[in-house]
């Protein structure tokens, strides 16, 4: 006998093992990332809720995040160039999301400011620069409804008044 083969056919039946029901004490919260100037959406936005639950924007600046433990969680998020921010900050106050055991929260949108540039020259009356001075940001931010003006950044000059 030339070239005998054995051919060995391993039928496994299909046993489905039982999935575990979702937990219905799990949270979702659904959401875009919008240009806090434009409204329009931005693609590819990163997001953590309480540090512990990422995720990254779709296409229409949408994103979900699924089987989050009840509790209360800052929603912060970031995308290059923009300043990083935290939901509800855009409109006055920051916001901690509270969730209760089940719930899914919709439409919660979080609204990142674009970065800018602030460039010059300090000079003195006689419009000799002054290399001593210092360049504060300060901001205006609204805390549990009041207007506070807190300091944002600063920076010594350069020997150029810069």
């Amino acid at each position: 006998m030339k070239g005998a083969f054995l051919f060995f056919v391993a039928l496994r039946l299909a046993v489905a093992a039982p999935q575990p029901a979702p937990d219905p004490q799990l949270c979702t919260i659904k959401g875009t990332v919008t240009d806090a100037l434009t409204n329009q959406p931005l693609r590819k936005a990163y997001l953590s809720l309480g540090g512990k639950y990422p995720a990254v924007t779709d296409d229409r600046g949408a994103f979900s995040i699924d089987k989050i433990k009840p509790g209360r969680y800052p929603l912060t998020a970031e995308h290059q160039g923009y300043l990083d921010g935290e939901y509800g900050e855009a409109d006055g106050a920051e916001v901690e999301l509270k969730l209760a055991p089940g719930q899914t929260l919709t439409d919660i949108n979080v609204k990142l400011t674009p970065q800018a540039v602030i460039s010059g020259r300090v000079v003195d009356e006689d419009g000799e620069v002054w290399p001593h001075a210092e360049v504060n940001l300060l901001r205006s931010k609204r805390v549990h409804g009041q207007s506070k003006i807190e300091s944002f950044a600063n920076q010594r000059l350069n020997d150029k008044g810069e």
